[in-house]
């Protein structure tokens, strides 16, 4: 069984989640919860080593350094790829890297856990979003291939860099690892978040919305 390290690339609260609704709770203080929650996931998977935090918010260092996570200041390395792959730098040569973003309320160990025994045959590969587009995570067997491509269009990016679609080349694969594709960029997909299920820090936060 690989170990492996996972990267959490995660920009400043004030700047995420602008495609969310205005209110109670503030998309930054969900943004804030999604995080929470995919990082003590991660942090509970059986195959993870280490958990990296590639980030230049305060808020968001603190809560990931009293998580165990290791934090590195990834100012000067703007972008969710750049800051990948700063993030990767830091990781154990002996180690693949998991690049995860941060809005998956829903994660869960076993979702994770079943993405990166998928992942082990391929040097390079990546789990692409419930909506078919995008890309939720985006591994690598060393750190030194570390190159990922997130962004708009991310799915067809990654498969024309090379990139194995997990989902596609993995028969049976899409029910275990549903909770890793659920990301929130819009109200519709927070619903469907909350659907399917998002973990205590998410629940917290909604809570203000209901009273």
């Amino acid at each position: 069984m690989r170990a492996w390290s996972v990267v959490f690339p995660v920009k400043a609260l004030s700047a995420a989640k602008s495609r969310l609704a205005a209110g109670t709770p503030a998309p930054g203080g969900l943004a804030l919860a999604f995080f929470r929650d995919a990082l003590t996931a991660a942090m509970a998977t059986a195959r993870v080593d280490l958990v990296v935090v590639a980030t230049s918010d305060d808020l968001v260092a603190m809560i990931a350094e009293a998580a165990g996570a290791m934090v590195v200041d990834d100012d000067g390395h703007p972008g969710i790829n750049a800051a990948a792959r700063w993030g990767a730098r830091h990781c154990d040569g002996g180690r693949g890297v998991a690049v995860i973003v941060s809005d998956l309320p829903c994660l869960t160990p076993e979702a994770l856990e079943t993405a990166l025994a998928a992942a082990e045959p391929h040097a390079t590969s990546f789990l692409a979003d419930i909506d078919g587009t995008g890309t939720t995570m985006w591994c690598a067997t060393a750190p030194h291939a570390v190159d990922p491509h997130f962004g708009a269009g991310s799915r067809a990016a990654h498969v024309a860099a090379g990139a194995v679609d997990l989902v596609a080349a993995t028969p049976g694969l899409i029910d275990g690892v549903r909770p890793a594709r659920c990301d929130v960029d819009t109200d519709d997909a927070l619903q469907r978040a909350r659907t399917l299920g998002v973990g205590a820090a998410t629940l917290a936060a909604l809570a203000v919305d209901t009273g």
